[in-house]
């Protein structure tokens, strides 16, 4: 009899330790402050709907990327990161408030006290608007092409959106300056599309085209078309002054151009024999 009686205690006190445990490690997911239970939280639902309230948009507009209950200095925060159109977020929630902690775009402060514009935040163009400048410069619908990259990225400190599809069975990469929606750069599989791009919106200066500057290549060397392997033709519209770089092989000698992109002039010559 005694030996159920000491038994039970036992059981009793083992069930007891292991109640114990899970009370501590409720408190560690609270921050160790015992007057905060997880029952007191507002979920990872809630805390998804107050970002995407600031944010303006909806569940479907985004890719959630991290949602996770963290501790900072002992406060329980919710940490959300998503990303739409082209751009990261991230948010901390307050676990038990829903205040908003922390709002950054792309590692920039959001003003808590003022929602984002989704179409035109800091007054950049936004992804789609950029897609619809690339398909309209190629010739395509959105429903003839399949995009492979979709990204708002800086190059020397000015905005642009990298966007690169697939049609036809061919790669074509575009980068669109991200304030104004010019075209910086448009290739299909290395060569250029570009044949009247404007490199201002507002004064429509007109690109003389790879072609053409092909051709002004191909008259200073003496050579026809028929002659060459071209090895490069890009238009470079990131410098003050744009330029085709247009590189060819003849003969086993390269050659290697750089042609104003408005006025046709040679700004520079090379061949390596």
């Amino acid at each position: 009899m005694k030996k159920r009686i000491i038994i039970a205690v036992l059981c009793f006190a083992v069930a007891t330790a292991m109640c114990g445990c899970g009370l501590r490690e409720d408190e560690s997911q609270s921050g160790g402050n015992a007057a905060v239970q997880s029952s007191d939280y507002i979920g990872m639902d809630k805390a998804e709907e107050i970002v995407l309230e600031h944010s303006g948009y909806t569940a479907d507009d985004v890719r959630f990327t991290k949602e996770k209950l963290d501790t900072d200095d002992g406060k329980a925060e919710y940490d959300i990161e998503f990303f739409a159109d082209g751009a990261d977020y991230e948010y901390e929630i307050d676990a038990v408030t829903g205040d908003i902690l922390k709002a950054e775009r792309e590692g920039k402060v959001i003003d808590e006290n003022q929602s984002t514009d989704k179409t035109d935040p800091d007054g950049y163009i936004g992804t789609e608007k950029a897609k619809e400048i690339a398909l309209e410069h190629s010739g395509y619908t959105a429903d003839d092409v399949r995009f492979t990259k979709e990204k708002l990225d800086t190059d020397d400190g000015k905005a642009e959106y990298d966007i690169e599809f697939f049609a036809d069975g061919v790669d074509y990469e575009y980068e669109i300056d991200a304030v104004t929606g010019d075209i910086l750069k448009a290739e299909r599989e290395g060569n250029n599309t570009n044949q009247n791009v404007s490199g201002d919106n507002s004064s429509q200066t007109s690109y003389i085209g790879a072609d053409r500057a092909k051709e002004i290549a191909l008259s200073d060397a003496g050579l026809n078309a028929s002659d060459v392997r071209f090895t490069k033709e890009e238009l470079d519209a990131d410098d003050i002054r744009p330029d085709y770089d247009i590189e060819f092989i003849a003969d086993g000698i390269e050659y290697e151009y750089e042609i104003d992109a408005v006025t046709g002039e040679i700004l520079s010559s090379e061949k390596d024999r």
